[in-house]
């Protein structure tokens, strides 16, 4: 395996010594506020970076308030749904743009019909090396919950203006395994799954495809992996590695594949998590000419707190970085130390990175008022 030199790694550690101090320079943008734009709340943040620049922040749009074990009384399609652990399955895919590296945003995009048959729910996305952006999320039965979803696709050739129609696949006990969790391989050049994208898939390892997203493919559950897939991420290591984290209790679980994901060995790595999801991408450097380096460093984006159990512990969304391909990780960054959840991570540029992520304006537990952008500066 290729590790960063001693030099770069260095700089890794001198920035997680100083990354309370990050917090005063960092640019942090409302995307999604709650009781807007026709929706009670928006939750799942799902955010992509387009060939051109354009950033696009996915999410899903609830007809009701969520709060942890909290009911509530507005509309919901279903018994059995409106009544399941007091959340409400009225859902829907809805995406906004920034064209100016996220200090605007447009309106909401719905791109979804939340009704009495069915809701949406986790969206992912992956960018290929041609520009071709990848949505993936799933279409659930109401009366069956996330019993019966369909693994959803749909595709954009212009940068995120426009998408396909829905290409519907094969019907799954369990739902897409994200949000944020989609990759795109770019750097394995020669190697049979340069190209390839993938997609975890909660209990049943990856889906994929080899052609650009005309034919998907579901990688078998490798021995480590069965029965451990929850909400996952993947990312990618010059190596020709593909790096999968996994939420697992309070103590994540790691996975890494050669062979472009179809088999997954885990292995250990010293992070915490309070049993939230986890978003992760793979940040690559510049070289003298402005061009891609050799060497690459890990993100992952998450509440960074050892307050347990649920709800309280979801606060504090920080960044961390590996540079020995996902095995140590060291704080870079605090984004928000109060209350926060969901996340997803990207590269905007060769110095800085975006998190889009949930949070709260009160004390925990976290209550969902809004999905803000921050943008933190890589070294």
């Amino acid at each position: 395996m290729k590790f960063m030199d001693d030099l770069s790694y260095s700089i890794l550690v001198f920035c997680s010594c100083v990354y309370f101090a990050l917090c005063a320079d960092m640019v942090d943008v409302k995307v999604y506020s709650k009781l807007t734009e026709g929706y009670k709340t928006f939750r799942i943040p799902c955010l992509t970076r387009s060939q051109n620049g354009t950033l696009l922040a996915f999410a899903e749009g609830r007809v009701r308030l969520d709060r942890p074990g909290v009911g509530n009384t507005s509309l919901c399609y279903g018994a059995k749904a409106s009544t399941h652990d007091n959340y409400c399955v009225d859902k829907d895919i809805v995406v906004k743009k920034s064209h100016d590296g996220g200090l605007s945003w447009t309106s909401l995009d719905v791109l979804t019909n939340s009704n009495k048959t069915y809701f949406y729910s986790n969206p992912n996305t992956a960018v290929d090396a041609g520009g071709r952006i990848y949505l993936m999320y799933s279409r659930c039965t109401v009366a069956e919950y996330y019993d019966d979803c369909v693994d959803t696709i749909q595709v954009s050739d212009d940068n995120g203006e426009s998408f396909t129609a829905p290409m519907y696949l094969n019907h799954h006990h369990e739902q897409i395994g994200g949000p944020s969790g989609g990759w795109a391989v770019r750097y394995a050049p020669g190697k049979p799954f340069q190209g390839r994208v993938l997609q975890p898939k909660r209990g049943t390892g990856v889906l994929y495809s080899d052609d650009r997203g005309k034919t998907w493919l579901y990688g078998p559950a490798s021995p480590d992996m069965r029965g451990d897939t929850n909400e996952a991420a993947i990312a990618e290591t010059f190596d020709e590695s593909l790096i999968m984290v996994v939420r697992h209790g309070y103590t994540p679980k790691f996975f890494r594949s050669t062979d472009g994901g179809l088999l997954w060995k885990e292995y250990k790595a010293s992070l915490m998590d309070p049993d939230c999801q986890m978003s992760m991408t793979t940040f690559v450097f510049a070289n003298d000419k402005g061009e891609d380096a050799v060497h690459t460093t890990l993100l992952i984006s998450h509440p960074n707190t050892n307050i347990l159990p649920e709800p309280n512990g979801r606060q504090n969304m920080t960044i961390h970085a590996s540079s020995d391909g996902g095995v140590t990780w060291l704080p870079i960054a605090r984004v928000y130390p109060g209350p926060s959840a969901y996340s997803s991570i990207v590269q905007v540029n060769h110095t800085t990175a975006a998190c889009l992520y949930e949070r709260s304006e009160g004390p925990p537990p976290v209550d969902f008022d809004s999905i803000n952008i921050a943008f933190v500066m890589v070294k």
